[in-house]
Formats: C-alpha cells, sequence, structure tokens
C-alpha cells in the first residue's frame, strides 16, 4: 500500500478496462467516491427531466444515489442554497468518467439551464 501526501493509506490502483466508459466499476481496492451536488433549482419542469435523463447514465458507472434532496438539518455553517445529492461509486475513476462521458455532458446541458449547481467529488477512506 501507498501512501498518500496527507498520510492515508491507499491500496494500490487496480482500475482495469471492464465497464462503461472503459472503467472497472467494481474495484474493491480502491477508496469509493462520493459525488456531492449542491442544487438551486431555478426550472422544476426542466428539472425533472434531467433527473429522469441522468439517473440512468449514472447507473452504467456504477452510481448509486444515497442521497436526492432529503431534508436538511443544519449543524453549522451556512445552509446549502438549495437540494442537496449524494451518488456512491465504486472509485474515483469511475465518478470522473461519469461526470466526462458524452452522454452525461448531453444531459448536464438541461441541468444547467434548470439549475444552479456545485458539484464536488470526495474520495472516501479504504476501511
Amino acid at each position: 500500500m501507498g501512501s498518500a501526501p496527507d498520510g492515508r493509506r491507499r491500496a494500490p490502483a487496480r482500475v482495469q478496462v471492464a465497464g462503461a466508459g472503459g472503467v472497472n466499476i467494481a474495484s474493491t481496492s480502491l477508496p469509493k467516491a462520493y459525488l456531492i451536488a449542491e442544487i438551486e433549482v431555478v426550472d422544476a419542469t426542466a428539472y425533472e427531466a434531467y433527473k429522469a435523463a441522468a439517473a440512468p447514465i449514472a447507473a452504467q458507472y456504477g452510481g448509486k444515489y444515497i442521497v436526492r434532496g432529503g431534508e436538511i438539518h443544519l449543524a453549522e455553517g451556512a445552509a446549502p442554497s438549495g437540494r442537496v445529492v449524494v451518488l456512491e461509486f465504486a472509485h474515483l475513476a469511475a465518478a470522473q468518467a461519469f461526470l466526462k462521458s458524452e452522454a452525461y455532458r448531453s444531459v448536464a446541458e438541461i441541468r444547467h439551464k434548470a439549475a444552479k449547481s456545485r458539484i464536488i467529488i470526495v474520495e472516501g477512506i479504504i476501511p
């Protein structure tokens, strides 16, 4: 195992060409990745169309919705401007491949018109 600059232990990378977009979506040797989106919807009808189109594309890359606009309970700091969505991916490469895929990029244009958003990807830890 290698170490990250912050001292966290990392398993050796084992990403192989095997899934959607050429990314092995079932790797167990890498930390999971979490795509976190903060969404302020400005056109609800268009945003519903985006959600319907984006979900199957995320699934092709192993994306699993674990939070999708649930009630927010502010614990500290500034509140999000709208809804929060969290997707879990097998690893960072799968999440990045999803966002960069041609299929998703065309659907993302719907989101850009329907909402103001901020999207980040956070790597989990290897247990």
